[in-house]
């Protein structure tokens, strides 16, 4: 080789010239990612039993689990907490193993001893640990209005365009309430007039619908018929009749009729401020480089 390159100095030259421009051509068309796709070999089993205490939950619950759970192959590390009527077991599995077939591995080995844990014992869960669940991004969306006023510009506008971004896998929106008519039955009233909720339920029902009708032909013309029977206001569903007997009393002579909002479950802020949070995960892409070369 050094014989030839002695000889053929101008060729040698030309070849490590074509080497340093395919490689740079390669190295600036390489993709790469803030945040690449990451299979981690880990997996857990979640069990939840109701008003158990952290020892019965290790002794009744936990142990067994581990025990069938280390007969599987390629099983590196096991760990476990066991808290007030939550069990969980994390394996960490050698890498290069197959996380699909591993949590497969674990579910029959689940099925082998479910039979054992207390009847108390929901049905464990098996999960498998995904960073590319994670989002890449959080946006939050606020403002000098009411935050529940601002949700449907987020909800109906932000996050639909979001979503049709290309690499864009799901938009998730958190924070603000819901709309909901709140119904406050007087338990007297009802007991007097011989009504029960399901009663109510089924007369709101029956008042707040709206779909075809069918059709009808005028000479040769086809006219669609829909029924538009769905509440326009909250004051209208308190005229809603309820039937009592031979004749019906009207849902708000029985009830109290309140346009509110559910209850917080999550409070959302940006800089001390209630905001709606809209988080972006990636689209995961199995082949993320192609050469240039066809």
């Amino acid at each position: 080789m050094s014989q030839f390159s002695i000889r053929r100095p101008v060729t040698v030259f030309m070849l490590i010239i074509a080497l340093l421009i395919g490689g740079g051509i390669f190295a600036l068309r390489l993709p790469v990612e803030q945040m690449p796709d990451m299979k981690l070999p880990y997996a857990a089993v979640v069990t939840s039993i109701p008003n158990a205490t952290p020892t019965e939950v290790e002794e009744l619950v936990t142990k067994p689990i581990e025990k069938n759970l280390a007969s599987i192959e390629n099983v590196d590390t096991i760990m476990s907490e066991s808290s007030e009527g939550t069990s969980m077991v994390m394996i960490q599995f050698n890498w290069g193993v197959d996380i699909n077939q591993a949590t497969l591995d674990m579910r029959d080995k689940i099925d082998g001893v479910r039979g054992s844990l207390p009847k108390a014992a929901n049905s464990p869960r098996v999960l498998k640990l995904d960073l590319n669940a994670t989002p890449v991004i959080t946006l939050a969306f606020t403002g000098d209005q009411d935050i529940n006023k601002l949700k449907p510009i987020a909800e109906d506008i932000i996050e639909p365009r979001l979503e049709r971004i290309a690499g864009v896998a799901a938009a998730n929106m958190s924070g603000g309430q819901e709309r909901l008519v709140k119904i406050t039955v007087d338990q007297a009233k009802l007991q007097s007039y011989g009504i029960t909720l399901d009663q109510i339920s089924q007369a709101l029902s029956a008042n707040n619908i709206a779909g075809s009708a069918g059709s009808v032909y005028r000479g040769n013309t086809q006219i669609q018929l829909r029924v538009q029977g769905e509440y326009q206001a909250v004051s209208e569903m308190g005229e809603t009749p309820i039937p009592v007997g031979k004749g019906s009393v009207k849902l708000k002579d029985i009830a109290t009729v309140e346009d509110s909002t559910e209850d917080v479950t999550i409070i959302s802020t940006f800089n001390g401020k209630p905001s709606i949070n809209i988080s972006v995960t990636k689209l995961q892409v199995e082949i993320l480089f192609q050469s240039p070369i066809q």
